[in-house]
């Protein structure tokens, strides 16, 4: 299977064995170990040779602070069958940031200052992303200026393990000039650990 991509989408040490969130064109989502080749042919083209993936199925890829998705698209389950209805579905990033339901379990992405940093003094200012999950905290990434129009939204989420609760989702930041990161969580099965992946700013897209 081989999927064109412009350099700038492919991380630099995309070969290699990756876990791959797989999505045949019959079925349900399953995660299943791939090979993956880079093959650049010059500065504007490259391709992935994935090999354990079927023809024509949609492949997210998964290792470590990257990722790579073919066809630059992801599987999307309605986000009604994820977020928790009684929740607020609008940000509030001075606050209380974004609140869903990850597992059965409800779970709250928030921006995290320093101590005694004052509301009036935040703009501007460093801070932490946090998820607040099932009683713990993890910091997700640093963000190094922040904004009272900075803010998060829940854009995807799937089921890894099939057993029809989410164990995967993707939120992102939107900054006052339109910085993005998307972030990768992800729960272990019996654990209930969180794996969290930082991956890009759009802006050197």
């Amino acid at each position: 299977m081989t999927d064109e991509h412009h350099p700038v989408n492919i991380p630099k040490h995309t070969d290699g064995s990756w876990l791959a969130l797989v999505k045949e064109s019959v079925g349900a989502d399953h995660l299943v170990p791939v090979h993956v080749k880079v093959k650049v042919s010059n500065e504007f083209d490259a391709s992935l040779e994935i090999k354990g993936a079927k023809p024509g199925s949609i492949v997210v890829l998964m290792r470590g602070f990257e990722h790579v998705s073919t066809r630059n698209k992801v599987v999307s389950p309605k986000l009604e069958d994820i977020l928790d209805p009684q929740a607020p579905d609008k940000l509030n990033p001075t606050t209380l940031g974004y609140r869903g339901v990850l597992a059965g379990k409800p779970f709250e992405i928030r921006q995290r200052y320093g101590r005694g940093a004052k509301p009036n003094e935040k703009q501007g200012q460093p801070y932490h992303v946090v998820l607040r999950w099932q009683g713990q905290s993890q910091v997700l990434c640093r963000v190094e200026g922040g904004c009272d129009e900075c803010g998060w939204r829940l854009i995807w989420a799937g089921d890894l393990d099939g057993d029809g609760e989410p164990d995967l989702l993707m939120a992102q930041e939107i900054g006052m000039y339109d910085e993005k990161y998307s972030l990768f969580l992800s729960t272990r099965r019996g654990k209930g650990e969180l794996v969290a992946s930082v991956s890009y700013d759009s802006a050197s897209d």
